[in-house]
């Protein structure tokens, strides 16, 4: 905290800040697409709402982001932090149980994942015995997704609320 202010500077309130100031400005370039600081804020907004309605009552406030250098990646990570959770980063390069075991001792009960991560996601769901929340935030429609074989507990959400 700085001496001119009472409240501490969160990562997510200086984004917003430049935000304000910059709306029409590239706030992230992926894969040689520039995303504006406001088209970022609207993709973290939508995802802090979901989480928020999405949550489920006493669980740890930790939501995985299975997700790599995406915009849904960044956006997952300042999602997350704007609905007051905490963030545990899953890598889709790293070996699938690796990642599994990562995901099962942080207790998360929610997890964001983007479409480049989606074709491992049954791998590293299988054999979990906890419901999570999987929101996949690219996909229009996650009915498909929801009743697979083996994620018929899964519940679907695409962060759209």
């Amino acid at each position: 905290m700085s001496e001119t202010t009472d409240s501490p500077r969160l990562l997510w309130t200086g984004f917003l800040r430049s935000c304000e100031r910059f709306p029409t400005g590239g706030a992230i370039d992926v894969a040689g697409r520039e995303v504006t600081y406001q088209q970022l804020a609207d993709r973290a907004k939508r995802l802090a709402a979901t989480l928020q309605a999405s949550a489920m009552p006493g669980a740890v406030k930790l939501t995985a982001v299975f997700a790599y250098r995406s915009e849904t990646a960044y956006a997952a990570v300042l999602g997350v932090l704007m609905a007051g959770h905490g963030y545990v980063p899953l890598n889709r390069t790293f070996p699938i149980d690796r990642t599994r075991l990562m995901l099962e001792r942080s207790m998360c009960r929610s997890m964001i994942v983007d479409a480049g991560s989606e074709p491992q996601l049954e791998g590293l769901l299988r054999g979990m015995a906890i419901p999570l929340v999987i929101i996949c935030p690219d996909r229009a429609d996650v009915t498909e997704l929801a009743v697979q074989e083996r994620m018929s507990w899964l519940t679907p959400s695409n962060g759209t609320r």
